[in-house]
C-alpha cells in the first residue's frame, strides 16, 4: 500500500503538466480575478493550491513569493487573486504531501482593467449580501459588494463599442449578455463570444433588425430582444390634428400627401439557439390606428414629433404574458403570449384632440417593469416629467377588466442625498434604469441616467446596501458620478462560480 502511495505521489506533478484539461492553461491571460482552477484527473484526490505573484520558474523563489492557499477534494477550487495587470504562478500537491524535486510551476496573468479611472463608491455596506455581485454597466465591469471590480468584458470583440455597452447580465444558461450600439452579444466568463443574434431584417423588413436596449436568455435556451421597424409619420398641418402613422413604405413615402417623417416603430423578437426567429411581435398592430395617432408631442420645438420606441420588457413564462415599456409615451402593454393581442393598456391615453384621458400620470418615462406576485406590478418610476423629482420605485395593483387600472399599493422615493456630489451638480433621469425583485422580497435598483445610484432597499423602505458608479475626471480633478444605464444583481458566490465552471464546460 505505502508503494502505491509514493507512486501516486510521484507522479502527481507530472498529472498536471500533460493534462491539457486543466485550468487555468499555461500562459492564459485572463479578464477576471476570481478564477477556477480544475484538475479533473484528480477528483478524487485531497489537493492543496499554492499561488504567488510574479512569473517564477524555480521553486526557492517560488516558496517565498506564496499568497494564496487553499485545500480542496474534488478536483476543483475558486480562488481570487489580488490584482488584475499581475502575473501568476501556481502548483499543486497532494495534502501533507509537500516536495520540491518534480514539482511543475505553472503561469497565468490578468489582464489591465481598462478602465483605472472607474470605481464603484459604496455609500452603505452589507453584511446581510456580501456574498453578491454587481454588473455594472456604466463601468463595463462585474464587482463585489465592497466595490471591487472583479471581472471585466474583452474589449477587443469585434464589433464591440464599450463605451455603449448595456444591459451586462447573467443567464439563466450560465452566461452573459449584453448589448453595445445596434449590436448583441453573448459571451461565457472568458469573454469569448458564443452567440450573437442574426440581425438579417427578416422582422424588421429592413437591411438589419436594429436591436436596442434590451435582451434576455430564458431557462428554455431561446431569446428575445427589441428591434426596430421603420414606420412613417404623417405631421399634422395646422387644421389637421391626426398623426397618421404608416408602415415604412417607399412609393407611399414618394407618391403621398402632407409632411412625413421616418420614424421607428417597435420589434420584439424570438430566436431559438440557431438563430431561427420562433416568434415575433410588432408594435405598428397595435400603433396604427391607435389613440396614438392623436398624440400631439407638448415639448417645445419637437415639430410634433411622435417617438414610440420600446424601453424594456418582461416576459412572464408562468403567467405567458410579456409587459412592455414604451418611455416617451409613459404607457405600458401587456401582450398574451403566443398569441400578441394586447390585453391591458396601463398609463397616459389619449382623446381625438390629443389631450390626455387621465388629469395625472401613474408614471413617467418609466425604465422597467416586473410583475411580482399574481396581479402585482413593479415598474421604475424616473419620473422625469416633474423637473427636480427624484425616481421612484411603486407597486401597482392590476385591475383588468374594468378600465385596465392600476392601483398603487407601495412606492419608495429613491434618496439621492448622498453628499457625495458638488451642490451645483444636475441630476438627470431621462434615461435608463432598473430593478429587480429579490428572492426576500427586498429590491435591487439602478437608477441609470448621470447618477446612477444602486441600492439594496427593503418593503419597509430600509436601505440594506448602497454603492455609486463613479469616475475620475482629470478635468475637474475629482470622482464624478458614472452616466450607467442598468445593472444587476447576483445573489451569491453560487451564481458566480456558475458562470466559472460554465465558461470552460465545451
Amino acid at each position: 500500500m505505502s508503494r502505491i502511495l509514493f507512486f501516486i505521489v510521484s507522479i502527481f506533478p507530472f498529472y498536471l503538466a500533460a493534462n491539457a484539461q486543466c485550468l487555468p492553461r499555461e500562459g492564459s491571460t485572463l479578464n477576471y480575478r476570481i478564477i477556477g482552477f480544475s484538475i479533473p484527473e484528480l477528483k478524487s484526490a485531497s489537493c492543496t493550491i499554492e499561488i504567488a505573484e510574479g512569473e517564477i520558474y524555480d521553486m526557492d523563489s517560488f516558496r517565498v513569493k506564496i499568497i494564496k492557499q487553499d485545500v480542496f477534494s474534488n478536483g476543483k477550487a475558486v480562488i481570487e487573486v489580488p490584482r488584475f495587470g499581475a502575473k501568476y504562478t501556481w502548483t499543486v500537491t497532494s495534502t501533507g504531501k509537500s516536495s520540491a524535486q518534480g514539482m511543475v510551476l505553472h503561469h497565468f496573468s490578468t489582464l489591465s482593467f481598462p478602465d483605472s479611472n472607474t470605481r464603484l463608491l459604496i455609500l452603505k455596506p452589507t453584511d446581510k449580501y456580501s456574498n453578491g455581485y454587481v454588473f455594472v454597466d456604466g463601468n463595463c465591469a462585474l464587482y463585489d459588494m465592497n466595490g471591487n471590480a472583479v471581472w471585466f468584458p474583452n474589449m477587443k470583440i469585434e464589433g464591440l463599442k464599450p463605451e455603449s455597452i448595456r444591459n451586462l447580465r447573467n443567464t439563466p444558461k450560465n452566461t452573459i449578455t449584453f448589448l453595445s450600439g445596434s449590436a448583441a452579444f453573448e459571451i461565457n466568463y472568458n469573454g469569448e463570444v458564443i452567440w450573437t443574434p442574426p440581425n438579417n431584417g427578416k422582422v424588421s423588413g429592413d437591411d438589419i433588425e436594429y436591436y436596442h436596449h434590451q435582451m434576455t436568455r430564458f431557462e428554455n435556451g431561446h431569446y428575445m430582444i427589441l428591434g426596430n421597424e421603420p414606420a412613417l409619420c404623417k405631421l399634422p398641418s395646422v387644421n389637421d390634428t391626426n398623426l397618421h402613422v404608416l408602415k415604412y413604405d417607399q412609393a407611399t413615402y414618394e407618391k403621398g400627401s402632407g409632411a412625413y417623417k421616418k420614424i421607428h416603430l417597435g420589434t420584439l423578437i424570438e430566436y431559438d439557439e440557431q438563430g431561427n426567429v420562433v416568434w415575433s411581435w410588432k408594435s405598428s398592430n397595435y400603433f396604427i390606428g391607435s389613440d396614438i395617432e392623436y398624440y400631439r408631442n407638448t415639448v417645445a420645438n419637437d415639430n410634433n414629433n411622435i417617438d414610440v420606441h420600446e424601453n424594456a420588457f418582461h416576459f412572464d413564462e408562468d403567467e405567458h404574458v410579456i409587459y412592455v415599456s414604451f418611455k416617451k409615451l409613459n404607457r405600458i402593454l401587456k401582450i398574451s403570449y403566443p398569441e400578441g393581442k394586447v390585453i391591458a393598456v396601463y398609463g397616459d391615453k389619449y382623446d381625438m384632440n390629443g389631450q390626455k384621458l387621465n388629469k395625472y400620470s401613474l408614471f413617467c418615462a418609466q425604465h422597467y417593469c416586473v410583475p411580482l406576485q399574481k396581479g402585482h406590478l413593479l415598474i421604475y418610476n424616473n419620473n422625469s416629467c416633474h423637473t427636480g423629482s427624484a425616481p421612484q420605485i411603486i407597486e401597482f395593483k392590476e385591475h383588468q377588466g374594468l378600465a385596465d387600472n392600476l392601483e398603487k399599493v407601495w412606492e419608495y422615493d429613491c434618496d439621492h442625498n448622498d453628499g457625495v456630489t458638488a451642490n451645483n451638480f444636475v441630476f438627470s433621469w431621462e434615461s435608463g434604469g432598473n430593478i429587480t425583485a429579490l428572492p426576500d422580497n427586498s429590491i435591487f435598483a439602478c437608477l441609470g441616467g448621470n447618477y446612477s445610484k444602486l441600492l439594496i432597499i427593503d418593503k419597509n423602505k430600509g436601505v440594506q446596501w448602497s454603492a455609486l458608479p463613479e469616475t475620475y475626471s482629470k478635468k475637474e480633478n475629482k470622482w464624478l458620478p458614472t452616466t450607467g444605464y442598468r445593472a444587476h444583481f447576483l445573489g451569491s458566490r453560487k451564481e458566480l462560480e456558475n458562470l466559472i465552471w460554465n465558461a470552460d464546460s465545451k
